[in-house]
């Protein structure tokens, strides 16, 4: 049986592609997943294409919490993503592609990982499954800052360090602000701008319909565990 053409193209120029690989790394593990298929959705996020060329997604949501609650899971969200990125599929990760169900077009295996206190970056190495396709060994760098900027405004900024041809830009944050004592609103952004030839392989239709749905289940999910975490913390202090 003769091996489809184009599986065969896509196998050769991921394998000897070092730049490309980190580029799908980033794509799947943060907001734009661009390799998983695309599914219609009626988003909450919005996407622009600047004439920058850069894809610049919003999205925001109120939760009936306090600031104090949502820092909480902010920092648990950080410290998972550091420590036990796994772990991460069953809560704030959930539903953006579970890993090992059998079905997912796209799989990851963390081997290695290590967050640096000093400077503040996390590295680790990957096996990335695609279809059929094995990426194997895929190093990757990315900074996590957070900081509060007010009484009332947190914020979580991601980004990946080492940019190259392919991606220019990819970022995203996560802010949160205190509207009123058990109010809070949070803003999600995300950023990516890809590198010339990449970039002739998406429209923002198509970018649209592959990213803001998953936008909005990370978001739904962050707001899910705030939820979940506020009402914990009023029965204990009913107690």
């Amino acid at each position: 049986m003769i091996e489809n053409p184009v599986k065969i193209f896509c196998r050769a120029f991921l394998k000897h592609s070092r730049m490309l690989r980190r580029v799908l790394l980033l794509l799947v593990c943060f907001p734009g997943l661009i390799c998983a298929q695309s599914t219609p959705y009626l988003s909450n996020t919005k996407t622009i294409y600047s004439d920058d060329k850069v894809y610049t997604s919003v999205s925001k949501t109120t939760v009936n919490a306090s600031l104090n609650t949502a820092n909480k899971v902010l920092d648990k969200f950080i410290d998972d993503l550091i420590k036990n990125p796994k772990s991460l599929f069953n809560t704030i990760f959930e539903g953006l592609g579970k890993q090992s169900s059998g079905k997912d077009l796209v799989l990851i295996e963390y081997k290695d990982y290590h967050y640096d206190k000093n400077t503040g970056l996390y590295t680790g190495t990957l096996n990335v499954l695609i279809g059929s396709v094995k990426l194997m060994n895929i190093d990757f760098t990315g900074k996590i800052t957070k900081k509060n900027i007010s009484e009332k405004i947190s914020e979580a900024i991601f980004e990946l360090v080492e940019i190259n041809s392919i991606v220019k830009i990819a970022n995203g944050s996560i802010l949160v602000k205190k509207l009123n004592d058990q109010t809070i609103e949070i803003t999600q952004t995300a950023n990516v701008k890809f590198g010339w030839f990449f970039n002739m392989f998406f429209t923002l239709n198509t970018y649209k319909s592959t990213a803001e749905w998953r936008l909005d289940k990370f978001l739904q999910n962050i707001k899910r565990e705030i939820v979940k975490t506020e009402e914990e913390q009023t029965k204990i202090n009913k107690k």
